[in-house]
């Protein structure tokens, strides 16, 4: 195993499937999360993930806008909303 870790975070386990998919191909342990809590537990953790692919909607909570505000911790991060 080469280190690297993924959280993907969505309420729809087909996207889900699909974002992980290329991720294991790529060497990455992917970990799911379905909801805002979940993926924030695992972004707290000492061995959480290197990349985060977050859906935009889900993460619209209070713990996850938490996450986007602090600064210094974890990554630093640009959120890009569709229009």
């Amino acid at each position: 195993m080469n280190g690297l870790k993924a959280l993907v975070a969505d309420d729809d386990p087909i996207t889900r499937a699909v974002v992980a998919r290329p991720l294991l191909q790529w060497g990455f342990e992917v970990a799911t999360a379905t909801d805002g809590a979940i993926a924030w537990q695992y972004l707290e953790r000492a061995d959480g993930p290197t990349l985060a692919v977050l859906d935009w909607m889900l993460v619209v909570t209070a713990e996850a806008v938490g996450f986007l505000s602090i600064p210094g911790q974890w990554v630093r991060t640009k959120v890009f909303r569709p229009a």
